[in-house]
């Protein structure tokens, strides 16, 4: 089974609930679509349970837009600025290390920028975190457009391959566009839900930060 797993964004309650639930084998495959970092209260804690469930099974994680902003904090104090920002949130991320950015572990660093991918593609799906140009090669899209793109009117991906996606907030369900998009980022760290989607069945599971659980199918 692929699991497909939306903005976790420092909600480490739901993370963990999530996988306990999931009761995941070794022969299943697990996708995180990116924003592991800020807003939510532990994304050290996160992080830890990430590599925690790398060290037992098949996790495959994607590069997020707060990632790459969590980069350029490191790069220059326009950067860490933007980080900072309330709407970004890279604020909880420091607290929840320490004092600063130094604080971060250098496995964390790797984890979130070195071994991320951009992107990852099955003979019937492409992951991503924010979007494609659905007319373009996915090795000739640009970093910024894959990771920031708005879920908003998704076209299908010339390849015919289904897209699966975060970043865009869609309230408390994930939400498909025809066979070809589905959005799965539901909130977790304002009071929604995070959301793990079962690629082959469309079943999908939430849980939240109060431990919470439930689950639905994609119409």
């Amino acid at each position: 089974m692929i699991y497909a797993i939306g903005d976790i964004h420092g909600c480490r309650v739901a993370l963990e609930t999530m996988i306990a639930r999931l009761n995941l084998s070794t022969e299943d495959t697990v996708i995180c679509l990116g924003d592991y970092l800020d807003r939510g209260p532990d994304s050290k804690g996160v992080v830890d349970a990430l590599l925690q469930l790398q060290s037992t099974h098949n996790l495959i994680h994607l590069r997020g837009n707060h990632e790459v902003s969590l980069m350029r904090a490191a790069e220059s104090q326009e950067g860490l600025d933007f980080f900072c920002r309330e709407l970004v949130g890279g604020l909880a991320t420091i607290r929840s290390y320490g004092d600063s950015l130094d604080d971060i572990p250098a496995r964390h660093w790797q984890f979130l920028l070195e071994d991320s991918l951009l992107y990852y593609e099955t003979d019937t799906h492409i992951f991503v975190h924010g979007g494609l140009n659905a007319e373009m090669p996915l090795a000739q899209q640009c970093e910024e457009l894959i990771t920031t793109k708005r879920f908003l009117t998704p076209c299908a991906h010339f390849s015919g391959k289904t897209m699966i996606c975060g970043h865009t907030v869609q309230g408390d369900l994930p939400t498909q566009v025809g066979d070809h998009s589905i959005c799965l980022d539901t909130c977790a760290f304002g009071g929604g839900w995070l959301t793990a989607l079962e690629v082959e069945t469309g079943l999908y599971h939430q849980t939240n930060e109060q431990g919470e659980y439930r689950q639905g199918e994609l119409d």
